[in-house]
């Protein structure tokens, strides 16, 4: 995937879509850009995809904008040492009946 990646910014070098060129090339491998964690400063391989705005409410800084961020595996046990209460709260809520 990575050639044909290269192949097409190569052919689009020569012509005047450049622009329409990387939107499909991000398009088609968007679901290899979230591979890497989210958090800033972290060049660790993508663990698990957890919602964005519950990541950042444990105190994590996200250096993405979209729904989903990928945690890397210690990034994620910070993110389950941090929300531990929340989630046995939660937990606590379905398990009255």
């Amino acid at each position: 995937m990575i050639i044909l990646a290269a192949l097409i910014y190569f052919i689009a070098l020569d012509s005047s879509i450049i622009t329409e060129v990387v939107v499909f090339v991000t398009l088609l491998f968007s679901d290899f850009l979230d591979f890497f964690c989210s958090v800033s400063d972290c060049n660790n391989d993508g663990f698990r995809s957890l919602n964005t705005k519950k990541v950042e409410e444990a105190g994590l800084r996200v250096s993405v904008s979209g729904k989903k961020a990928a945690l890397c595996k210690e990034h994620y046990k910070e993110w389950k040492k941090e929300t531990k209460e929340d989630r046995s709260l939660d937990r606590a809520r379905f398990d009255i009946y």
